[in-house]
């Protein structure tokens, strides 16, 4: 027979909900159409790909396989979201159901930020942002209810200037710098702790000045937390460097990052093109010298096997100019549960009677006790 404390901790452990909650956010720019150049002729001349859907539209249905690859995550921020009708209309037959979409288009450019965010968390309030810059930057802010007791979280994101030489780090510190102080005016009006994330192309790497002022603000890389360093590379820009410019950061106790990674892992039919034309010899298959056909074969193979790196851009990734960076989040209530109330060492004696009388309800009583 059970005694009487045994009973109460087999109680405590079987009826108190877990405090704890698995939270995700997905951050990737996937190269609007209107700035992406595709080559039209053999000579090398080139036009925007927004004059072909017959070329965007495969591309931004790999960015949905993409997408539904990694998860998909809770929380989806993309940069470089084009307004072509089109697009739009893609993503959300793609996704109905299953995410509600904010829209913030730049002033005078056909591409913005797009939040997907699940529909089993609630929206509070969606706040879009212009930073105040002559590069038409902007941000945008989400405030949520992910349910529990972990409270409010509040995503921002947004995609800075591009540095196309030194003086432009000033501005895009200026736009980071008004993008934080509307996220802590926005968490200053909530009477409920917010756990903060801030994500996006951040144009910067790690050992920039923009990348130190986000940490001056006390926020954290959770890839950096998980991995103990960041990425080399999530971007090859167009004029060929590969940098590190794409983070999830995120600030407050209660949010602690468990994994961080990037997508695609590795090479798939879906989402890249092969490196090689091994496996698209134009050659009937018993003309193809032997050597060639196997030699083809494992290298199709290997392909399927071999997990990117974070060190180098993948090649054969055509999709888009970044990779996908997703983070998973553990969310802690900041109220005590039953349970650590109880074996709290500073719990008062009238703070266990209460904690007692929660328990009554659950098939305890005073006498038990």
């Amino acid at each position: 027979m059970l005694c009487n404390t045994s009973r109460l901790f087999l109680y405590m452990a079987e009826s108190t909900p877990s405090s704890r909650r698995l939270f995700s956010i997905g951050t990737f720019n996937i190269l609007a159409p209107c700035h992406k150049r595709v080559k039209v002729s053999p000579s090398g001349t080139s036009k925007r790909e927004i004059r072909f859907p017959e070329r965007y539209l495969p591309r931004h249905e790999g960015i949905v396989d993409l997408i539904r690859s990694a998860g998909p995550p809770d929380i989806v921020c993309l940069q470089e979201f084009s307004v072509a009708r089109k697009i739009v209309e893609l993503f959300e037959s793609k996704f109905d159901g299953e995410y509600v979409f904010h829209h913030h288009q730049r002033p005078g450019i056909a591409e913005g930020l797009y939040m997907m965010i699940r529909r089993s968390i609630k929206v509070v309030e969606v706040i879009p942002q212009e930073l105040g810059s002559s590069w038409s930057r902007i941000g945008l802010h989400a405030l949520l209810e992910v349910g529990g007791e972990q409270g409010k979280v509040l995503i921002s994101t947004t995609h800075l200037e591009y540095p196309h030489s030194p003086i432009v780090e000033p501005f895009q510190i200026g736009q980071l710098e008004s993008l934080l102080q509307q996220a802590r005016d926005i968490a200053n009006r909530v009477s409920d702790p917010v756990t903060i994330f801030v994500c996006g192309d951040m144009n910067a790497p790690p050992d920039s000045k923009v990348y130190k002022t986000v940490c001056k603000h006390g926020y954290q890389s959770a890839y950096h937390a998980v991995n103990k360093k960041e990425p080399s590379v999530t971007h090859k820009d167009h004029r060929g460097n590969q940098v590190a410019a794409d983070y999830v950061f995120y600030r407050m106790e209660s949010a602690v990052p468990v994994s961080a990674e990037l997508f695609p892992q590795h090479y798939t039919d879906r989402v890249s093109k092969p490196p090689l034309d091994l496996c698209h010899c134009n050659l009937p298959l018993v003309e193809q010298p032997a050597i060639l056909h196997m030699t083809s074969i494992l290298l199709y193979n290997l392909l399927h096997l071999v997990r990117y790196s974070d060190y180098v851009w993948p090649e054969e990734f055509q999709l888009s100019d970044h990779r996908l960076l997703v983070t998973q989040f553990e969310l802690k209530s900041d109220r005590l549960s039953l349970e650590e109330m109880w074996y709290r060492s500073s719990a008062t004696a009238e703070e266990r009677r209460q904690c007692c009388f929660s328990l009554c309800g659950r098939g305890l009583t005073d006498a038990n006790l």
